[in-house]
């Protein structure tokens, strides 16, 4: 079964080469792709979205910090995994607020895919 995946990411350019790099997968599909808290939070909770396995969010957003999307998640949909990609370079805020996993963009796509195919595995 193809786990969907939900992109919260303001830099265009990352959030494409993650939709085609995750799309080579064969095991998981960007099923959106969104640049603020406001948006991935519609689509986090709307039930037109469907089912969701797997939501990454970057820190920085033109509308607040990602951690806040991250809690509100856990908080409100604890089963569903986040993983934090960030250029930041302290994540703690992230796995604060319960990130599954906290990894920096500066990290080798392949490396980022697999860390995301080992969460929702």
């Amino acid at each position: 079964m193809v786990k969907r995946v939900l992109l919260v990411d303001d830099h265009a350019i990352f959030t494409q080469a993650m939709r085609l790099v995750v799309g080579t997968t064969g095991t998981m599909e960007v099923v959106g792709a969104v640049g603020t808290l406001a948006e991935g939070r519609e689509l986090v909770f709307s039930e037109a979205t469907g089912d969701l396995d797997l939501v990454v969010v970057d820190l920085r957003l033109p509308d607040g910090h990602g951690a806040e999307l991250v809690a509100e998640i856990k908080t409100r949909r604890p089963e569903l995994p986040v993983v934090v990609l960030s250029a930041e370079d302290d994540l703690s805020d992230a796995l604060e607020a319960g990130a599954d996993e906290a990894m920096n963009k500066s990290k080798p796509l392949p490396e980022i895919v697999a860390t995301l195919q080992r969460i929702v595995d």
